[in-house]
């Protein structure tokens, strides 16, 4: 947790622990099958024990070929989803915790099937001993509406992430 590069889409707790100066970051990583990922996020700390963030994410989800009910069909097409997000976290005692709202917009070429939503994540980051600190975190907690004739309005796939770091002490 040492890290806070895109803390905003990993755990929003790790908010808390930013850098004086604000810390901008961008990702773009290639997932295969033409699919991708690419963040931009920055962070700054508004005072010792609070940070703010604020991210957009883009995944490409590549092609696949689109079919009717019968299966034939109708062409190719390739999917993309948009996020932006702004949280922020505090420390209190020595714990952290934090909160992100977020949008989330998604649309299919071809046949303009998409949807759009939003969702908050929630994070906590708890120290053990002087080295270790485990961290947790809930994502994608809301829905989607989509523009279909009956205007659908579905969860999302939430996840749950948890992880446990060490700090390696050297010398005295």
């Amino acid at each position: 947790f040492p890290s806070h590069d895109n803390a905003i889409f990993i755990n929003v707790a790790a908010l808390s622990g930013q850098a004086e100066l604000p810390v901008v970051s961008t990702t773009h990583s290639r997932l295969g099958l033409s699919r991708s990922i690419t963040l931009l996020s920055v962070s700054q700390n508004l005072s010792q024990k609070a940070g703010f963030g604020a991210g957009f994410a883009m995944f490409n989800g590549g092609e696949f070929e689109r079919t009717d009910a019968s299966g034939q069909s109708l062409g190719m097409a390739a999917y993309t989803t948009y996020v932006a997000q702004a949280g922020v976290g505090i420390t209190v005692a020595s714990t952290s915790i934090g909160l992100a709202g977020k949008y989330v917009q998604t649309a299919v070429s071809g046949d303009g099937a998409g949807g759009s939503g939003f969702a908050f994540d929630v994070g906590a980051r708890i120290p053990f001993g002087k080295s270790f600190q485990c961290g947790i975190s809930a994502q994608n907690v809301g829905s989607i509406t989509w523009n279909n004739s009956a205007s659908t309005r579905d969860a999302l796939p939430w996840s749950i992430r948890a992880g446990l770091s060490s700090s390696i002490v050297t010398g005295n």
